[in-house]
């Protein structure tokens, strides 16, 4: 779109640049606080002080913005205060995306840009980078700065980022991490970064992982993943956790459903834990997870539901993840239950597998297979005295039966 016309309205400080074309009409909406300064021979105006421009969906705010309807272009940047401290930053947004920065130039016939030392969030991530240009597809090629999910202003930590490019409602792309604590680089990074931002549709990439600076096994990385989407029923991720102490773990989640069937999930775990002086000693942890439900409506006669919760090592503290909720947990429950109810009949039959592992007595304790047989409430003999003659025949056929039956097999581990 091309910016052409005259200045209207009077010396008030809020003002309209109304565009007088035959093929486009457009409205820049300006105001400022402090003074506005109209420069008719190079077709500009400049505005000081909480300046504020609206035109074709952006809003920019800024310290100092200047219109040029010669150039098609908003220029901005910041203003000082009385001793000379920097306020009054440029703010871009356009949509839901708002960019704060230290300078900007926008074009808005090519609708490119040029922003210097910004910072933006996308998702649950940090940018503040020297350098950005925004396209006419509103794709943001960014360069040289950090990547983070600390909002501090000054991260305790952070990826040094080279160069990366963020696709608006789908993906980021960067190019070689470098990992930093506290300002210090590590020997920790990634060759490049593929993170889904789409929510619509399901997207593989990576998944950007927690930073843990201080623990048991030093500083590291916790669900470092990877998303990958196999069909619209199953979906996978793998996870990694890395310690510069030489502790690592891996972690398998799969995710499965099916709509007004069950859904569940499978989650396979190994974590080794490098042990210092003095036994200088390795020690290895599986893991086993499982919990499946059925829907209502996939049966009305079966129900198939389980709750599995199995590790090698019995013994709840030995985790990688610093904030580990089964620290304080005793004991592992893990149960498989089928049901059956036979239609018509007064009927119910059940079967279940059991495994209690407990972390204070070291030991394991298998209830399998537990049997089970129930028998509602029946009248055998109203048929018989459907129509009773006397108080004890009205009696015996108000009679009624109930059965329960329960066997089980338990073994004891230590």
């Amino acid at each position: 779109m091309q910016l052409s016309g005259k200045v209207t309205g009077q010396n008030e400080q809020n003002k309209n640049i109304i565009v007088n074309d035959e093929s486009v009409k457009s409205i820049i909406k300006y105001s400022a606080r402090d003074s506005i300064f109209k420069d008719v021979r190079k077709k500009q105006v400049h505005l000081y002080g909480q300046a504020n421009v609206q035109m074709d969906g952006i809003e920019m705010t800024a310290g100092y913005i200047c219109i040029d309807l010669e150039k098609n272009e908003l220029q901005a940047r910041y203003s000082y205060d009385k001793d000379s401290n920097k306020i009054e930053f440029p703010v871009f947004t356009e949509g839901n995306e708002t960019i704060q920065c230290v300078s900007l130039k926008y074009n808005t016939k090519t609708k490119k840009g040029y922003l210097e030392e910004l910072s933006l969030k996308q998702e649950e991530l940090y940018f503040r980078m020297e350098i950005a240009k925004k396209h006419e597809d509103d794709e943001l090629h960014l360069r040289h700065g950090k990547l983070s999910t600390c909002d501090l202003p000054d991260p305790h930590y952070h990826f040094q980022l080279a160069r990366g490019v963020i696709v608006p409602d789908e993906r980021i792309v960067t190019g070689p991490l470098n990992l930093h604590i506290n300002g210090i680089p590590t020997p920790l990074g990634l060759p490049f970064a593929l993170i889904p931002t789409k929510q619509k549709e399901q997207v593989k990439g990576l998944l950007f992982p927690e930073f843990v600076p201080l623990s048991a096994y030093g500083f590291g990385v916790q669900n470092l993943g990877y998303y990958i989407p196999i069909n619209d029923f199953l979906q996978t991720t793998l996870y990694a956790n890395l310690y510069n102490r030489g502790s690592w773990g891996l972690r398998n989640d799969l995710d499965y459903a099916k709509r007004y069937g069950f859904t569940g999930k499978l989650s396979l775990g190994f974590q080794q834990f490098r042990l210092g002086f003095p036994s200088n000693s390795n020690q290895n942890k599986f893991s086993l997870m499982w919990s499946h439900r059925q829907d209502p409506k996939a049966s009305p006669y079966w129900n198939f539901s389980s709750s599995v919760n199995l590790i090698s090592d019995n013994n709840s503290q030995n985790n990688l993840d610093p904030i580990n909720p089964e620290y304080f947990s005793n004991s592992f429950n893990s149960d498989i239950n089928i049901n059956r109810l036979f239609p018509g009949k007064p009927f119910t039959m059940g079967l279940k597998w059991s495994l209690r592992q407990n972390s204070v007595a070291k030991n394991i304790a298998l209830i399998s297979p537990i049997m089970n047989a129930n028998l509602t409430r029946v009248f055998p003999f109203k048929k018989i005295f459907s129509y009773p003659k006397n108080e004890l025949t009205k009696a015996v056929s108000r009679i009624g039966l109930t059965y329960n039956f329960e066997g089980q097999n338990r073994s004891s581990f230590a």
